[in-house]
């Protein structure tokens, strides 16, 4: 029961850190980034408790980062 209530608070702050802009005035909004990773990567640990979470980390970073650089790109054109 605590795992399946784990997982839905990490979904809801997933789908909160999905709503902010990643990018603003030209760059990018490192820290709209930052919470976006932290919200993947517990999303990720609810589901795997035993994941290292530097492991997490690093994939939802490098997610994180694509999804700004794509959404950029669109905001450009």
């Amino acid at each position: 029961m605590a795992q399946s209530l784990a997982f839905a608070k990490a979904c809801d702050a997933l789908r909160a850190a999905q709503e902010r802009p990643l990018s603003r005035d030209g760059g990018y909004d490192r820290s709209a980034i930052m919470a976006l990773a932290v919200a993947l990567a517990r999303k990720e640990r609810a589901k795997k408790p035993r994941a290292a979470w530097g492991t997490l980390m690093s994939m939802a970073l490098k997610f994180a980062w694509s999804q700004a650089k794509v959404r950029r790109g669109i905001g450009a054109h």
